[in-house]
């Protein structure tokens, strides 16, 4: 039995520790909020991706994201594009909130393969009233049926610094990585429009 749950174990974890890799690190990510500060801009290879945390923003926030279909490079994998099944937006306030799900998609009837980053999960979709300086985490889960962005059931607990790249400070619990987590400190609220 403890032979079998460990095989289930390294079986989940593998299987969302593999997003972050050379042939996808920039088909999905969170690009930036609001209009704009950047998260990421695309860079040409996986050594050289740096994510920017840390920006002062006012809510409400628009989480701009790129999605587009996982490359299959794992080991085993037929090749080819995989269609992501499910997308969900997430935050929490630090330090001890809870998260919280904005939306989901789950098994949408359209794909989900975009050529550049949109608001994927609508205009003003985290609206929360905050007081200034409340950092927040903000993170998107996504799934091809197989692998995914991270653990939706594990809490992210570690420092996500203002600048993580693959080799520092882009790697959190439950497989999350810096593509798909973002911290920002609310400054208050922007005018109504």
């Amino acid at each position: 039995m403890r032979k079998l749950l460990t095989t289930i174990l390294l079986t989940a974890l593998t299987a969302s520790a593999c997003w972050f890799t050379e042939a996808n690190f920039n088909s999905a990510f969170i690009a930036g909020v609001n209009n704009f500060f950047a998260h990421y801009v695309e860079a040409e290879t996986i050594e050289e991706a740096t994510y920017a945390n840390g920006q002062t923003v006012a809510m409400p926030l628009t989480v701009w994201v790129k999605v587009s279909p996982r490359t299959a490079d794992q080991p085993g994998e037929v090749a080819g594009t995989k269609n992501i099944v499910r997308a969900v937006l997430q935050y929490k306030i630090l330090p001890s909130g809870e998260w919280v799900t904005v939306k989901d998609y789950d098994t949408p009837d359209w794909d989900m393969n975009f050529e550049g980053a949109v608001p994927l999960f609508g205009m003003n979709c985290i609206n929360v009233n905050v007081s200034a300086g409340t950092q927040m985490l903000i993170r998107v889960y996504l799934t091809d049926g197989t692998y995914e962005t991270g653990d939706l059931a594990t809490d992210i607990t570690s420092l996500v610094p203002n600048t993580a790249t693959l080799s520092v400070g882009g790697t959190y619990e439950g497989g999350w990585c810096a593509p798909h987590v973002m911290r920002v400190i609310i400054s208050g609220r922007r005018p109504a429009r």
